[in-house]
């Protein structure tokens, strides 16, 4: 958050001036997160499950920022077990700390691996949605 003079408005409010549309700023933003472990996977399979990747992930970011890092709120939606594939949420002012902390972590649940971050977005649908292969072709 930037600092403020005192002869400054703030307003909590954007406005496009294009469409002249008053939003909402983002409260939360959303990162599409995968675990790879590469070929150091032992015999022994990792643990999956809400509590034990939000607190993988609340260590990581307490490991790089500290305590007052891990204060944060993160919750995790999503959680596929067979292809390892996380989304998590966590507020918008947060997500580029997050999304560092994610990308330095080398372990989980002792076991090495990293966090590749596929997408993020502040909305849980633009997760979903590939514009890379959206075909604009037109119909007759």
């Amino acid at each position: 958050m930037r600092n403020v003079t005192n002869n400054e408005n703030v307003n909590t409010n954007a406005f496009d001036s294009r469409s002249g549309i008053k939003t909402l700023p983002d409260k939360y933003y959303y990162l599409d997160v995968q675990l790879d472990f590469g070929e150091n996977l032992g015999k022994k399979q990792p643990v999956f499950t809400k509590e034990l990747v939000k607190l993988s992930v609340t260590n990581a970011v307490k490991k790089l920022f500290g305590e007052l890092g891990s204060a944060t709120i993160i919750d995790v939606i999503f959680l596929d077990q067979s292809t390892k594939k996380i989304i998590l949420r966590c507020p918008s002012v947060f997500h580029v700390k997050l999304h560092s902390s994610l990308t330095l972590a080398t372990h989980y649940e002792g076991h090495e691996c990293y966090f590749r971050v596929h997408k993020t977005s502040n909305t849980l649908i633009s997760l979903n949605c590939n514009s890379r292969l959206y075909n604009f072709a037109q119909k007759e």
